[in-house]
């Protein structure tokens, strides 16, 4: 089970990251930003409640008093992400918006560290810094040095959509189950 979690993790990120040049062609196609990200996130939502329905039907059901949680966890956790990355790199290089978002574990660690005042072990510190230092390497960012203001800001506010879908993720209790909250979020 532990190997099957981070093959979803990594075919996740693989599709994230694919996301980016996709998305670029479309936008340069002729749809909007926004556009894009709803006819993927249409289609994405759409393909795993089917395939959920099927293969696990409880994994869907949400009590409702937890509706407005999961309605703010699509709105700023996915949508936000999404929408705002997809502008971002119609104003910069896909490298440096992707970047940008993957700042998410930095903030997650600044956040729990400086709002929730919990103590970190130091390997949590070196792993946030690796992680974009890591992307930084392998998306080349010094290839493409294009910087523009608002892409910069809206790429960080992705991140820190991200930041919040991580932070959100860890208020899911035994009622929910991890693949039926993908769909909404």
């Amino acid at each position: 089970m532990r190997y099957a979690g981070l093959a979803l993790a990594f075919m996740s990120s693989s599709c994230f990251a694919f996301s980016g040049p996709m998305a670029k062609y479309l936008i340069t196609a002729g749809l909007t930003p926004f556009e894009a990200v709803w006819a993927r996130m249409a289609g994405a939502g759409l393909l795993l409640v089917a395939v959920l329905a099927v293969t696990r039907p409880r994994a869907l059901r949400i009590s409702r008093s937890r509706l407005p949680f999961f309605g703010l966890y699509a709105v700023m956790a996915v949508a936000g992400v999404q929408s705002l990355y997809f502008v971002a790199i119609t104003r910069l290089p896909v490298g440096i918006a992707l970047l940008l978002v993957y700042m998410a574990p930095v903030m997650v660690v600044a956040w729990v560290r400086l709002v929730r005042k919990v103590r970190l072990a130091p390997a949590a510190y070196v792993g946030a810094v690796v992680a974009v230092v890591g992307l930084g390497i392998v998306a080349e960012v010094w290839q493409e040095v294009r910087l523009d203001a608002l892409g910069l800001v809206l790429g960080l506010l992705a991140g820190a959509c991200s930041a919040g879908y991580f932070l959100m993720n860890d208020s899911f209790g035994a009622d929910v189950d991890p693949l039926g909250s993908s769909p909404g979020g």
